[in-house]
């Protein structure tokens, strides 16, 4: 998942909260070898929140670590199940078995189809019908 699908006023309230975060750190702008030889002086240094390209590439890295997460991926794939629910003009359907135990199926009322197999969860049954449904 790309991190275009924030707005910019988000990566920018991301870019200041890292930044907050990262209060005085700094960025060696030289190889880390230079300090064996003793030349490295305040201008090979520079404070990354004040550095919009390394703080841009800092957030960028945090957001998609974030999207890619199974709970940000989670939430993408309810939004395909609504999403697809929509299209269907097709709704969801519950009855409480014996036990007391809900169960859920999908249903078209307007076309009066109905799929007949129960599922222990919404989700179970939205994939199930999506997986049967074009």
């Amino acid at each position: 998942m790309s991190t275009t699908i924030l707005t910019d006023t988000t990566k920018e309230a991301v870019d200041e909260a890292v930044a907050a975060a990262l209060g005085d750190a700094y960025d060696c702008l030289r190889v880390w070898d230079a300090w064996s030889y003793g030349t490295m002086g305040p201008d090979d240094f520079s404070l990354v929140a004040e550095d919009s390209d390394r703080l841009r590439e800092i957030t960028d890295a945090a957001i998609q670590a974030i999207l890619q997460s199974p709970e940000i991926q989670a939430w993408k794939r309810d939004a395909e199940r609504m999403d697809w629910l929509a299209d269907q003009e097709a709704q969801v359907q519950s009855m409480n078995k014996a036990r007391g135990d809900p169960v859920y199926r999908i249903g078209w009322p307007d076309d009066g189809e109905y799929r007949f197999d129960w599922h222990s969860s919404p989700r179970e049954a939205i994939d199930a019908a999506m997986e049967k449904q074009p």
